[in-house]
């Protein structure tokens, strides 16, 4: 058959519409090739999002079944402590019973004829020399000095002895006889009891600080204060040193090694005198002694027994703050009205708030002198290479229940707030309790914080210098140690507003200044562990921080205005 032109055009032209519909198919097919290949890919990532949360489920799961553990075990414990409870409790009764039968035993003694009349001799005896003492003590004819002297030391035996009497039961117990006005208040508040002192004929001047106690776990912080300034200004005016303490017997030994840790050696011997109210030695004073005190109740028992003008009061919170309404605050209030003593305060936002507003005291204003704490590098450093070798990050909470300024409770609240929610993330934090007080907790997920309490100072520091972010609560306008040590030392630190205190980045934008609430805590939290996690922004932070580093340098001017005003 003969294919005309024509008919051959309209084959090319049906083979070529057959093409194109077969590359129309093709990519067509093509196209849900690729769309299955993507449904593919969307199920298969789907699947591993499906794993992955069932085993967080899973795991969720176990820290439930773990928590539910930890719960029944803590009820199970508190149902075993009960009883140990209650014996305590009745333990503590006779103890109260029996310490109100000696206090009255002790009351008979010390306010009898004989014991009072002994008291210069036995001041006198006290400052004899050793061997002199030793002489008398021998019996050495030395007429009337050994009657009176073996008098003294046989009312001091018979007190011990009277003191060292078995107790008897609560039940019978004698009804305590009446006691003065002056000794019902002594009673009542015993840390305000006047300093006991008798003439010392020593030349020279001796500065002595008065002070509760510096044992192992408060010598940091405003105690550590104490020291350095005391120093300081003992070198500034020629001075001795003596340690006077109240609450607790002092090792002169850790002063000495405190001061070398910052610098500050003592080439002296510092002397220490246990003067509690009611008891303890009394305190030789020479018409050439100054005093440093560290709370209004130290300053209320040294002015009543030295000059007020040979006073300098160290003043570290607004400590009307502590109390109240009722006689406790009122004496506090009375103490810091005192117009007659030299007062140096800790922080120029604690003098602002102590001499504007409402109750501001004019005499602070007019007799004072304000410093900056300091930091010194030597000490407090940020270790920024260790940091980062740490997988995981270091929380630590200031925590002190029993100190209600310090709004433990309020603490725990937001802290427990924070695991809940995966801010602080268990497998992410260690999570450490530093204070005193301390009573085992179970945060959220079964999380047992670790607790550390009355650390020595140097053990704090180091704490400190490897810590990642800190929480440290305090009810009062004074910025308080921990958060500076904290951020002197590269960490990131939580803290609450109070008053005058509504930030605190003059000293360090790694400090977070946030309302006391739960919800302002938790969020202050999660902002400081988002700057954790910036290793870059900390860094820059630390290198601009405010804080000082030089105790001699931010001291300067408060040393120099002792003084003078101590001539």
């Amino acid at each position: 058959m003969r294919v005309t032109p024509a008919s051959a055009d309209g084959e090319a032209a049906a083979r070529d519409d057959e093409a194109a519909r077969v590359a129309a198919l093709e990519r067509q097919l093509a196209e849900q090739a690729r769309q299955f290949a993507a449904l593919a890919e969307q199920a298969r990532a789907q699947a591993e999002r499906t794993a992955a949360l069932e085993q967080e489920r899973a795991a969720a799961g176990r820290r439930l079944g773990e928590a539910k553990r930890h719960y029944e075990q803590a009820q199970a414990e508190l149902a075993a402590a009960e009883p140990r409870r209650a014996a305590a409790e009745r333990m503590r009764l006779q103890v109260e019973a029996e310490l109100a039968q000696l206090r009255a035993q002790h009351q008979m003694i010390v306010s009898s004829t004989m014991w009072r009349a002994a008291q210069p001799l036995r001041r006198i005896g006290a400052s004899l020399p050793p061997g002199l003492r030793r002489a008398l003590r021998s019996g050495a004819r030395l007429g009337w000095w050994t009657v009176t002297l073996r008098l003294g030391t046989r009312l001091r035996q018979r007190k011990a002895m009277l003191l060292a009497q078995p107790p008897v039961a609560a039940v019978d117990a004698p009804a305590a006889p009446p006691t003065t006005v002056q000794t019902s208040v002594d009673r009542r508040f015993p840390a305000l009891e006047a300093l006991r002192t008798y003439p010392d004929l020593r030349s020279g001047r001796r500065l002595s600080i008065v002070t509760d106690s510096i044992n192992a776990g408060s010598l940091y912080g405003g105690v550590g204060t104490s020291m350095i300034f005391a120093a300081l200004l003992a070198r500034r005016l020629g001075a001795d040193l003596r340690l006077i303490t109240r609450a607790h017997e002092a090792e002169p030994g850790r002063v000495g090694a405190f001061l070398d840790s910052f610098g500050l050696a003592w080439q002296g011997d510092v002397a220490t005198v246990f003067s509690p109210g009611g008891a303890g030695a009394d305190v030789p004073v020479s018409g050439d002694d100054l005093f440093l005190t560290t709370s209004w109740w130290s300053t209320h028992a040294t002015r009543q027994s030295v000059d007020p003008r040979r006073i300098v009061y160290l003043l570290q919170e607004d400590e009307r703050m502590f109390y109240p309404h009722g006689d406790e605050r009122l004496r506090c209030i009375e103490t810091l009205a005192s117009d007659d003593i030299r007062f140096v305060v800790n922080s120029e936002m604690l003098f602002r708030h102590l001499t504007e507003g409402d109750a501001a005291l004019a005499n602070i204003a007019r007799h004072a002198s304000w410093f900056e704490p300091a930091f010194p590098l030597a000490t407090y450093h940020d270790d920024e290479p260790a940091r980062q070798r740490r997988g995981v990050k270091n929380f630590m909470f200031y925590a002190r229940p029993n100190n209600l300024r310090n709004l433990y409770w309020r603490g725990l609240e937001a802290i427990g707030a924070a695991i809940q929610d995966g801010t602080l993330r268990p497998e992410k934090w260690n999570f450490t309790f530093v204070g005193r007080d301390l009573s085992p907790v179970l945060l959220p997920f079964g999380v047992r914080p670790k607790l550390i309490e009355n650390l020595p100072w140097a053990e704090y520091a180091a704490l400190i210098r490897h810590t990642d972010l800190g929480l440290s609560l305090i009810d009062t306008p004074h910025p308080s140690y921990p958060p500076l040590d904290l951020a002197a030392s590269g960490a990131v630190a939580v803290t609450n507003q109070c008053g005058r205190k509504t930030s605190l980045t003059r000293y360090s934008e790694n400090i977070l200044c946030v309302p006391a609430t739960v919800a302002g805590v938790r969020q202050g939290l999660a902002d400081g562990a988002r700057l954790v996690s910036d290793p870059q922004a900390r860094a820059a932070n630390f290198a601009r921080n405010g804080i000082m580093r030089d105790w001699a340098e931010t001291l300067e001017a408060s040393v120099q205005g002792c003084a003078e005003w101590l001539g």
